[in-house]
Protein backbone atom coordinates (compact mmCIF):
# COMPACT_ATOMS: atom_id res chain seq x y z
CA UNK A 1 0.00 0.00 0.00
CA UNK A 2 1.36 3.40 -0.99
CA UNK A 3 2.08 5.69 1.94
CA UNK A 4 -0.30 8.57 2.53
CA UNK A 5 1.11 12.09 2.64
CA UNK A 6 -0.67 15.22 3.78
CA UNK A 7 0.27 18.84 3.15
CA UNK A 8 -1.50 21.62 5.04
CA UNK A 9 -1.70 25.31 4.11
CA UNK A 10 -3.41 27.91 6.30
CA UNK A 11 -5.44 30.73 4.72
CA UNK A 12 -7.19 33.76 6.16
CA UNK A 13 -10.57 32.15 5.44
CA UNK A 14 -9.66 28.59 6.42
CA UNK A 15 -7.21 25.94 5.32
CA UNK A 16 -6.40 23.62 2.47
CA UNK A 17 -5.10 20.09 2.75
CA UNK A 18 -3.59 18.16 -0.13
CA UNK A 19 -3.59 14.38 0.24
CA UNK A 20 -1.51 11.98 -1.85
CA UNK A 21 -1.20 8.20 -1.89
CA UNK A 22 -3.53 5.43 -0.82
CA UNK A 23 -6.57 6.33 1.27
CA UNK A 24 -7.37 2.81 2.44
CA UNK A 25 -7.42 0.84 5.69
CA UNK A 26 -4.95 2.08 8.31
CA UNK A 27 -3.95 5.09 6.23
CA UNK A 28 -7.59 6.21 6.25
CA UNK A 29 -7.96 5.61 9.98
CA UNK A 30 -4.86 7.68 10.66
CA UNK A 31 -6.13 10.45 8.38
CA UNK A 32 -9.47 10.50 10.17
CA UNK A 33 -7.72 11.49 13.39
CA UNK A 34 -5.61 14.14 11.59
CA UNK A 35 -8.04 16.08 9.40
CA UNK A 36 -10.16 17.48 12.23
CA UNK A 37 -7.12 19.47 13.44
CA UNK A 38 -7.44 21.74 10.40
CA UNK A 39 -11.08 22.70 10.94
CA UNK A 40 -11.64 26.21 12.27
CA UNK A 41 -14.98 27.64 13.32
CA UNK A 42 -16.88 29.35 10.47
CA UNK A 43 -14.05 28.76 7.98
CA UNK A 44 -13.61 26.67 4.82
CA UNK A 45 -11.59 23.46 4.71
CA UNK A 46 -10.57 22.48 1.18
CA UNK A 47 -9.38 18.89 0.81
CA UNK A 48 -7.64 18.11 -2.47
CA UNK A 49 -7.61 14.36 -3.15
CA UNK A 50 -6.50 14.68 -6.78
CA UNK A 51 -3.33 12.70 -6.02
CA UNK A 52 -5.07 9.95 -4.04
CA UNK A 53 -4.52 6.84 -6.14
CA UNK A 54 -6.98 4.51 -4.38
CA UNK A 55 -9.73 4.81 -1.80
CA UNK A 56 -11.95 2.33 0.01
CA UNK A 57 -14.97 2.67 2.31
CA UNK A 58 -12.67 3.46 5.25
CA UNK A 59 -11.29 6.40 3.28
CA UNK A 60 -14.77 7.58 2.36
CA UNK A 61 -15.75 7.30 6.02
CA UNK A 62 -12.77 9.47 7.04
CA UNK A 63 -13.91 12.18 4.62
CA UNK A 64 -17.55 11.90 5.76
CA UNK A 65 -16.44 12.17 9.40
CA UNK A 66 -14.48 15.32 8.54
CA UNK A 67 -17.53 16.77 6.76
CA UNK A 68 -19.63 16.17 9.89
CA UNK A 69 -16.97 17.80 12.09
CA UNK A 70 -16.98 20.82 9.77
CA UNK A 71 -20.76 21.10 10.06
CA UNK A 72 -20.53 21.04 13.85
CA UNK A 73 -18.20 24.05 13.68
CA UNK A 74 -20.42 25.86 11.13
CA UNK A 75 -17.65 25.42 8.57
CA UNK A 76 -17.69 24.41 4.91
CA UNK A 77 -15.75 21.54 3.42
CA UNK A 78 -14.82 21.45 -0.26
CA UNK A 79 -13.56 18.20 -1.77
CA UNK A 80 -11.38 18.59 -4.88
CA UNK A 81 -11.51 15.60 -7.24
CA UNK A 82 -11.82 15.00 -10.98
CA UNK A 83 -14.82 13.26 -12.52
CA UNK A 84 -12.76 10.09 -13.09
CA UNK A 85 -11.35 9.94 -9.55
CA UNK A 86 -11.87 6.59 -7.72
CA UNK A 87 -14.02 8.32 -5.07
CA UNK A 88 -16.71 9.00 -7.67
CA UNK A 89 -17.43 5.29 -8.05
CA UNK A 90 -17.68 4.92 -4.27
CA UNK A 91 -20.04 7.88 -4.04
CA UNK A 92 -22.31 6.33 -6.67
CA UNK A 93 -22.21 2.87 -5.07
CA UNK A 94 -23.08 4.23 -1.64
CA UNK A 95 -25.60 6.73 -3.03
CA UNK A 96 -23.63 9.54 -1.37
CA UNK A 97 -23.17 11.86 -4.37
CA UNK A 98 -24.85 14.82 -2.65
CA UNK A 99 -22.87 14.60 0.58
CA UNK A 100 -19.87 16.65 -0.55
CA UNK A 101 -19.35 20.05 -2.07
CA UNK A 102 -17.24 18.81 -5.00
CA UNK A 103 -14.89 20.97 -7.01
CA UNK A 104 -12.89 19.97 -10.06
CA UNK A 105 -9.11 20.47 -9.84
CA UNK A 106 -7.60 23.51 -11.54
CA UNK A 107 -5.91 22.74 -14.83
CA UNK A 108 -2.14 23.00 -14.67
Amino acid sequence: MKELTLTHTAHTDGASVQISGSLKSMNALNLKSELHKYISKRQTLTIDITNVTEIDLTGLNALMFTKIKCSLKYSDMILVAADDHPIMKLLRLTKSEGQFNLQKPALA
